[in-house]
């Protein structure tokens, strides 16, 4: 955990106006200032341990485990708001597991799939290097259940976050656009489940591994005119959450 690393992670969660992350360094411990929801949150690091002491406005002083456990919380993201969200919305929007069609898929392995569950444990089961993203890709015929699956698997992550803090799914919906701008449609589906998250801090959550971004209808969303554009977000978008990102 470097000076630049800290600044890229925790300046997006900066209010506008006063994003500037002032950092100091001194006996083995990192001191960190910026101002969110116009309170100054100030963080002490323990370079040692990795524990982060969390003091924010006038609140009593929290520590945290790391920075993972850091962001997750309620001094940044409260992912586990995101979930009780996320989970209210697609209650009401994705089909019941009896509505799926039946699965009958094979991973790049010829390892048979059978059932959601299944798709659920393939993520995070596959040995990757340190500094690697993992890419699941859902390929089949339009219509075949693509977008149901996607969204059970949301629904599925969201309903049991608060008991085994699995990483959420951001489910990133084409709906007819284009990939003009990836950053859009990651806006988009966030306003959609009402979440305080941002699109500029997804990619933060993705690399420690709290989200996992599902583009849905890449197909759809690669205009032959844009294909270039599409492509080449895409890669920095896989780039940038190197380390624990899916």
């Amino acid at each position: 955990m470097n000076r630049d690393e800290l600044i890229n992670d925790l300046s997006p969660f900066a209010d506008i106006g006063d994003n500037a992350v002032k950092i100091s360094e001194q006996k083995g411990k990192i001191s960190v200032r910026l101002t969110r929801e116009a309170r100054t949150l100030k963080l002490v690091i323990d370079q040692e341990t990795g524990k982060i002491q969390s003091t924010w406005g006038t609140a009593p002083a929290k520590v945290f485990a790391n920075l993972t456990a850091l962001l997750a919380s309620e001094v940044f993201t409260n992912l586990r708001r995101w979930s009780d969200m996320q989970r209210e919305y697609l209650k009401k929007e994705a089909p019941a597991p009896e509505q799926l069609l039946p699965i009958h898929g094979v991973t790049h392995e010829f390892k048979e799939i059978h059932a959601i569950d299944e798709v659920d444990q393939l993520l995070g089961s596959a040995e990757r290097q340190p500094n690697a993203t993992e890419i699941l890709l859902i390929d089949g015929p339009a219509g075949i259940g693509k977008t149901s699956l996607i969204e059970q698997l949301a629904l599925r992550r969201a309903e049991s976050y608060r008991t085994n803090g699995r990483p959420l799914i951001l489910h990133v919906k084409s709906r007819g656009r284009v990939l003009s701008n990836l950053q859009d449609l990651m806006a988009f589906s966030l306003q959609t489940i009402r979440s305080q998250i941002t699109y500029d801090q997804i990619p933060v959550l993705a690399r420690h591994g709290l989200v996992v971004i599902a583009i849905d209808g890449f197909d759809e969303l690669a205009d032959p005119n844009g294909y270039e554009m599409a492509w080449a977000q895409l890669g920095e978008l896989v780039a940038f959450v190197r380390g624990k990102g899916r």
